[in-house]
C-alpha cells in the first residue's frame, strides 16, 4: 500500500511465559535449554522433572492474547480501534471465551487542543475459558493465577498488566483473589491556556468503572481433570463489587528548562478507598 494510504491494520500474537525457578512442594522446575525451546514453541514439557500438568498442557504460566487493531487516519485526526483475545489455556486459541479481553477505540486530533485525545477501553474477565454449558464454574481457568507458580502474574504483589486485577493473601501466599471482573474506563488528554501570556498546561484525565466478583477457587478432581463445580463453596468469590478510580495529572512548562508536575488520584467503592497527591519538577540541561 502506499505510504500516504489511509488505513492499514495489524496483527499480532502475544506470549509471555513464567517459568523455571523452584517451588516448595514440586522443588525445582524445568529450566534447561531444552526446557527454554517447549516454553518458546508453546508446547508440553519434555523433562522427566516437570509437574504432570506442565507435560499434559503448556510448560509454565503462559499469559498470552491474539492482538489485533486498525488505524485510519483522515486529515489531522487518528483513530485506532483494537482487540485482545486473552491466551490462558491449551483451550483460549479455540476462541472457548471469545468476549473475554480487552475492548479499545481511540482518537488522536491535532485540530482541538483543549480535548487532542480520546480513549475508551473495556476490559472483561469473565467466562475464563470455562465450560458453562456442562455446569463448570465462570472463571475456570482464573486468567493470571497459577497452580504452580502460586504468586501468579504478578511482581511486588502486584499485577503485571492490567490494574484491575487484584492480589491479597491465601492461605500465607500472595495470590489472585480478583480477576472475574467488567471494567469501562475512559481517559481525555489535551491542553489548555489561563491566558495568552501564558505557556499552556497539559492535562491527562482517567476515570474507571469496575464491577468486580473475585476468583473461582474450588476445583476438585473430577475424572482426572479439573473441573469446577458452581454448586460447592467458592472462599474467593464474593457479590457483586462496584468500584470507581480516577485520577488527573497536570503538566506546566515554567521555562525551557524546568515543568512544574501535580496530579490527584481519587478511589471510592466496596474494594478501597483511596486518595492521593502527587508533586513534581523535572529539569531538562540546556543542550550545546
Amino acid at each position: 500500500l502506499p505510504e500516504d494510504f489511509p488505513f492499514y491494520a495489524q496483527a499480532g500474537v502475544i506470549h509471555n511465559v513464567q517459568w523455571g525457578g523452584s517451588n516448595n512442594r514440586r522443588g525445582n522446575l524445568p529450566s534447561s535449554f531444552t526446557d527454554f525451546i517447549d516454553v518458546f514453541l508453546g508446547r508440553g514439557s519434555s523433562s522427566q522433572s516437570a509437574p504432570a500438568g506442565e507435560v499434559s498442557n503448556k510448560l509454565g504460566n503462559i499469559v498470552g492474547a491474539f492482538d489485533f487493531s486498525g488505524i485510519l487516519k483522515l486529515e489531522s485526526t487518528e483513530y485506532r480501534l483494537y482487540r485482545q483475545f486473552y491466551l490462558e489455556s491449551q483451550s483460549s486459541p479455540n476462541f472457548r471465551s471469545a468476549w473475554d479481553g480487552l475492548y479499545g477505540f481511540q482518537v488522536k486530533s491535532m485540530k482541538s487542543q483543549i480535548v487532542s485525545s480520546f480513549l475508551y477501553e473495556l476490559t472483561m474477565l469473565w467466562r475464563h475459558d470455562a465450560k458453562i454449558y456442562k455446569g463448570e464454574a465462570r472463571g475456570a481457568n482464573s486468567y493470571y493465577a497459577n497452580g504452580i507458580y502460586r504468586n501468579g502474574w504478578t511482581t511486588e504483589n502486584r499485577l503485571i498488566g492490567s490494574p484491575f486485577v487484584l492480589t491479597g493473601p491465601v492461605n500465607g501466599i500472595t495470590e489472585i483473589t480478583n480477576n472475574i471482573l467488567l471494567a469501562h474506563h475512559i481517559g481525555l488528554g489535551g491542553e489548555f491556556e489561563l491566558s495568552s501570556n501564558e505557556a499552556p498546561i497539559s492535562y491527562n484525565l482517567k476515570a474507571t468503572y469496575s464491577r468486580n466478583y473475585g476468583r473461582t477457587s474450588n476445583c476438585p478432581q473430577v475424572n482426572g481433570t479439573e473441573f469446577c463445580d458452581e454448586t460447592l463453596p467458592q472462599p474467593l468469590r464474593f457479590p457483586r463489587a462496584d468500584q470507581f478510580y480516577s485520577s488527573l495529572e497536570l503538566s506546566y512548562p515554567y521555562n525551557n528548562q524546568i515543568t512544574l508536575h501535580s496530579s490527584v488520584g481519587l478511589d471510592v467503592g466496596e474494594l478501597a478507598d483511596n486518595f492521593g497527591l502527587l508533586f513534581g519538577l523535572s529539569y531538562a540541561f540546556k543542550q550545546d
